[in-house]
């Protein structure tokens, strides 16, 4: 174990000085945040976040300014694998109850909280989408198929776009793809489209966040963002991608600017980490 940590934190150090031109750390995250998991801009200077499954029901805001954070509970919702989160054009937030290591659960969700309902002081009252994926038949699949477990997701058009963390074994370096409405309801996700990202493991090849600004997408890995425009006019694969490495660390949340230079990126807390970087990509 500790030749593994070591190992670890190596590749870590150094692939993260190798990338600091890039990538500029604006801020160190409240220890309450040290397991961030998504990640979308309220201001110019102030950030939501939600924090990973066990830990409080509650929507983050943290001004980077002036280092104020706060918290609004969800009612009556239980925070047992939350994994990202995005807003529409209106200002309505989603979160998404979407984490599945095992690929065995049954009860995945995403709570819809109104704009309204963000400008409460107390509680926060959500309705909720539940869905499972159209062709998973197995609970848990083989080995092979263990790719139903999806941490990111973005809002499109009236519908929420949710990217697959692959774990298959052998790895195969697939992400699909999958979509539902984003209105309260029961839905199957269905499978829309997928993208081939090979990598030499997983852990670098693997979605972790995704977001997108008009038609510009970002997904994040360990230690890259898959950047695209023309999301919704071609298939992922005839996309033209960029990809930009911003060092490795336990990276789970990204999300664009105003525009689609500057991109955000957050990580959780593994011997380095909790904080929020910038990436510009004119740079």
């Amino acid at each position: 174990m500790q030749r593994h940590t070591a190992i670890w934190i190596a590749m870590s150090v150094t692939l993260s000085s190798a990338y600091a031109q890039q990538v500029r750390t604006v801020t160190s995250l409240p220890e309450i945040l040290r397991e961030n998991l998504g990640i979308e801009l309220n201001s110019e200077v102030e950030f939501y976040f939600i924090a990973d499954g066990g830990n409080p029901s509650s929507l983050y805001s943290y001004d980077t300014t002036t280092s104020e954070l706060t918290a609004q509970t969800i009612a009556g919702v239980t925070n047992r694998g939350w994994e990202d989160l995005t807003q529409d054009d209106s200002g309505n937030v989603f979160i998404g109850d979407i984490g599945n290591n095992s690929n065995n659960r049954r009860d995945l969700s995403i709570y819809k909280i109104a704009k309204s309902e963000l400008e409460k002081s107390d509680d926060l009252t959500a309705e909720v989408i539940y869905f499972e994926f159209e062709d998973q038949l197995s609970f848990p699949p083989v080995s092979e198929k263990l790719n139903y477990d999806c941490v990111s997701m973005f809002w499109y058009k009236d519908s929420i776009y949710l990217f697959t963390k692959n774990r298959t074994n052998p790895y195969d370096g697939w992400c699909y793809m999958y979509v539902l409405p984003d209105e309260p309801g029961v839905y199957q996700a269905k499978l829309r489209d997928s993208l081939h990202l090979p990598s030499g493991s997983m852990e670098f090849g693997w979605v972790t966040s995704a977001d997108i600004i008009g038609d510009s997408i970002v997904l994040l890995s360990s230690a890259n963002v898959h950047v695209a425009g023309g999301f919704g006019t071609k298939p992922l694969s005839s996309l033209k991608w960029q990809k930009l490495g911003v060092g490795f660390s336990q990276k789970e949340s990204v999300c664009f600017d105003t525009n689609a230079q500057t991109i955000f990126i957050s990580d959780e807390f593994n011997f380095i980490g909790n904080k929020l970087y910038e990436l510009n990509r004119s740079t």
